[in-house]
């Protein structure tokens, strides 16, 4: 996914020196479910056509975890499935240049998903 996507980035490279990687593609898998974090560029003003995911990277703590922002109408499908499930996500994402502020940690924006839903019992 990631070679079709033309990136060799992964979360914790793109964490670790985020100011050199804005604009770039990367690959993240892990956990994800709803969550409600607008902050720094990713602020409630785009709360009407994005909804944010919290995603735990597989094999890191919560402490790894980053805020994914998804268009509302472009991953409706995916909105819809977080909203009754959490979800195991492979995902290509990318901070964008025009919402990157200094000091912000973990926030992108959803390029690219594919998931798996966990049916509660």
């Amino acid at each position: 996914m990631m070679t079709e996507n033309n990136t060799s980035l992964n979360a914790k490279e793109v964490q670790y020196d985020m100011v050199n990687h804005v604009g770039d593609y990367f690959g993240l898998e892990g956990n994800a479910s709803l969550c409600d974090y607008y902050n720094y560029g990713y602020d409630d003003s785009m709360e009407s056509k994005y909804f944010c995911m919290e995603v735990e990277p597989n094999g890191s703590s919560y402490s790894d975890s980053w805020y994914i922002y998804a268009n509302r109408d472009t991953f409706s499908e995916t909105y819809n499935d977080l909203l009754s499930n959490d979800i195991s996500v492979k995902i290509i994402a990318f901070i964008d240049k025009n919402r990157y502020e200094k000091n912000q940690q973990n926030q992108a924006t959803l390029f690219y998903i594919k998931w798996v839903t966990h049916k509660i019992i």
